[in-house]
């Protein structure tokens, strides 16, 4: 197939010179000390009153005769250009995901939820059920697996297709928090675990609700999964660290306290709530918890003044090397912060 990223390229050269174009109309030409008429642009310099005797139009004021001239053609111009670039920037997109490639992701998102039933559908279908069978399968394993089968791997989903699977995991996740003591259905949980492999980064922002909701799943690894994901997109958003910070203090797995920590400190907006999340890891009894929570501290340095104390007397006296080394470098960091 023929590559037309060149036309990506010059979409953009061409919307730039619209830019610069619609800047330059904007500004206008300056007509300090220039009376002249604003439609025709006649020198009326000596021409007393305010009726042009060229096009015949009457200003209101003298001010009206002596503002900025702004040509038409200049504005004609810039939006020709603009839509140009836009034009040939969305031929690319257009050709490899159809017409919602071209089409912003914030804007596919939103109206995902109107086409529920269609997300369902592709779903149920064959292609749908390739994609939960291969979805979370590194693609080279899987090309390889069709080699040696020889077979067909099943077509990439499309960009809308993708969008619609993404809801339909969002409302799996939702649906984990409704779900009583049998837990989750296995439908759902294939959805979770596979779908997302399938998405790229900017699609997976969307799922960002979704998988702030597996956070205060019952399951260890729903909650890995939540914590990663959050971890990965949803960085100084603030978002739901109250419950982050619960399964920092309460999981019983310590990979799963350390991961919620970090998560903590990436997530976090807020200097002090970010600290005295971490200062209670420092207390954890896994010692590469405590490791993590003073590299993390270490980070938020500026804010991390009450810790202190805490980590001068890990430094001294706790008898993992990682940990007293993590804790002196804080500390350090925290001493050298005006």
């Amino acid at each position: 197939m023929p590559d037309y990223t060149w036309l990506t390229w010059t979409g953009w050269a061409v919307g730039s010179l619209g830019g610069a174009a619609l800047v330059a109309w904007l500004i206008g030409r300056s007509a300090r000390g220039w009376r002249h008429c604003s439609k025709c642009t006649y020198d009326m310099t000596g021409t007393p009153g305010l009726r042009c005797p060229e096009c015949g139009k009457t200003a209101k004021s003298e001010r009206g005769l002596v503002r900025r001239q702004r040509s038409r053609l200049m504005l004609r111009l810039s939006i020709v250009l603009l839509l140009g670039g836009v034009v040939l920037r969305s031929v690319e997109p257009y050709r490899r995901d159809g017409w919602a490639g071209p089409v912003p992701m914030a804007v596919l998102s939103r109206i995902a939820p109107l086409f529920d039933e269609d997300g369902r559908r592709l779903l149920q279908s064959n292609v749908g059920s390739n994609w939960l069978l291969f979805g979370a399968i590194d693609p080279q394993l899987r090309a390889a697996f069709f080699a040696s089968a020889a077979g067909t791997p099943p077509p990439p989903p499309t960009r809308w297709e993708r969008v619609l699977l993404a809801r339909q995991v969002m409302l799996a996740a939702e649906r984990f928090s409704n779900a009583g003591e049998s837990g989750p259905a296995t439908s759902d949980i294939d959805l979770v675990r596979r779908i997302p492999s399938l998405l790229t980064d900017q699609e997976r922002v969307i799922l960002t609700g979704a998988f702030g909701a597996l956070v205060i799943s019952s399951d260890e690894e729903f909650q890995r999964l939540g914590l990663e994901h959050l971890q990965r997109y949803a960085a100084r958003t603030n978002y739901r660290i109250d419950e982050i910070a619960r399964v920092a203090r309460t999981s019983p797995a310590a990979t799963l306290r350390r991961l919620a920590y970090e998560t903590v400190s990436t997530v976090g907006t807020e200097g002090s709530v970010v600290v005295a999340v971490l200062r209670a890891g420092l207390d954890d009894q896994a010692s590469f918890v405590r490791a993590d929570c003073a590299r993390c501290l270490r980070d938020w340095a500026k804010h991390a003044r009450p810790a202190l104390d805490q980590l001068n007397r890990l430094a001294k006296d706790d008898w993992d090397q990682q940990v007293r080394s993590a804790a002196e470098q804080a500390a350090d960091a925290i001493l050298t912060v005006r």
